[in-house]
């Protein structure tokens, strides 16, 4: 439909194109177009969207070398071929993100945007939106989407935790046990590596609480995961509930819980959550429609 009506990409797509872009190379752009170049960076690319530049011809107006830069910072493009083909590998790579707005004000809901890609860490859309700068990023924004889940979409306000040896976040669950959760983003199937096992006991036998409920949220299990979860319950000293839940399925509990709501009942029960093993989603809807109705 875009290539029908002549769109070559979204504004919002094309926008984080030019926020690429260097200072010099709008003004060239600009410049090539006959169009004024003063002003700070915000106002000259402003000024490429409102004259209605495309982005080949935007783009145009860059010298091979630079495209090539432009390409170099991309994830998984090719960046040799043709001028004309190093223009449309660039608007190929910007077409496919996903954007999202911010509603709330709260800059922790751009991270839970991408709660799923920051899980699985796919570079390509945390890049291009410009979520990460750097790698080393992705845990905190993936913790940081998750504090703003429990805390805005469900009520549930995570709990300051003393030291640095604790785990991604604590919940008061029934006033004198606990719920404690940690996120762990890989590229594959998360395998529960014996490292994190003993991360895991250790995180719950040193909570001063009883632990109810450990939550582990990844892209995906792999099957030993099945296997490892009661293990860790019978081994620790708290016979805690190890629940394994996606980014994917508890983004769903969290935009979708409400529709499972009775009349009476308008708060979030984390007795969902409290299972031992993976939490899919037709398990999720099964324990909602008991634990909040």
């Amino acid at each position: 439909m875009r290539e029908i009506l002549g769109i070559e990409l979204r504004k919002d797509a094309y926008v984080l194109l030019l926020k690429k872009l260097k200072k010099k190379q709008l003004k060239e752009i600009l410049r090539e177009n006959r169009l004024p170049v003063y002003g700070k960076k915000e106002e000259v690319y402003k000024r490429i969207l409102q004259a209605r530049i495309k982005p080949s011809t935007a783009l145009e107006s860059l010298t091979n070398d630079e495209l090539a830069d432009i390409l170099r910072t991309l994830e998984d493009v090719k960046i040799s071929g043709t001028k004309n083909e190093k223009i449309a590998n660039i608007i190929d790579f910007y077409n496919k993100l996903v954007t999202y707005s911010i509603e709330t004000g709260d800059r922790r809901e751009q991270y839970y945007n991408y709660i799923v890609e920051l899980a699985q860490r796919d570079y390509d859309q945390l890049r291009g939106n410009n979520i990460i700068d750097k790698d080393i990023e992705i845990e905190k924004y993936f913790e940081e989407a998750t504090e703003f889940l429990f805390e805005t979409l469900l009520g549930h306000e995570p709990q300051t935790m003393s030291g640095s040896n604790n785990p991604d976040g604590r919940l008061i669950f029934n006033n004198d046990e606990v719920i404690l959760w940690d996120n762990k983003s890989c590229e594959g199937d998360y395998k529960f590596p014996e490292e994190h096992y003993m991360q895991f006991m250790r995180y719950i036998n040193n909570e001063n609480k009883r632990v109810n409920l450990f939550l582990i949220i990844t892209p995906s299990f792999s099957p030993d995961c099945i296997k490892k979860a009661p293990k860790l319950k019978a081994e620790s000293k708290k016979d805690t509930d190890i629940g394994l839940i996606t980014a994917e399925e508890i983004q769903f509990v969290a935009e979708n819980w409400r529709d499972y709501c009775s009349e009476e009942k308008s708060e979030f029960s984390l007795q969902v959550f409290n299972y031992t093993g993976r939490l899919t989603k037709d398990r999720l809807k099964q324990r909602m429609e008991w634990a909040i109705k």
